[in-house]
């Protein structure tokens, strides 16, 4: 439960702008970290954009690391992770490695100056 975080927000001002409003992100949606529902309700009352955890914007990227949680997953759905992120005006914060990343799919989220959709 993470109200007594947001709700801090008020006390600070506008130096908050943004909260997660999402679990970590794990590939293969394990944990529905795109359900962010619920929680960015409760942050727009208090004035605050949420967004969802990272992603990888292709299927092609595996966790590579042998002793990491989820070693070898792979996103199936990384176009749901993408609208997501867009849907919930905060930050869009794709997670690819080098050269892995959807350049199609992320630049789908943005203006070609990167101004967010």
């Amino acid at each position: 439960d993470y109200s007594n975080v947001f709700l801090n927000s008020l006390e600070v001002g506008r130096a908050a702008t943004t909260s997660r409003a999402s679990n970590d992100y794990v590939p293969d949606d394990a944990f529905h970290n795109w359900k962010i529902g619920v929680t960015s309700a409760l942050l727009w009352s208090i004035g605050l954009f949420p967004y969802k955890d990272t992603f990888y914007s292709s299927t092609d990227e595996m966790v590579i690391k042998p002793d990491a949680k989820f070693y070898q997953y792979t996103e199936p759905y990384p176009i749901t992770h993408a609208v997501v992120s867009v849907f919930s005006a905060g930050p869009v914060a794709p997670s690819d490695g080098i050269n892995g990343a959807n350049v199609t799919l992320i630049m789908r989220t943005c203006r070609e100056d990167g101004l967010l959709l």
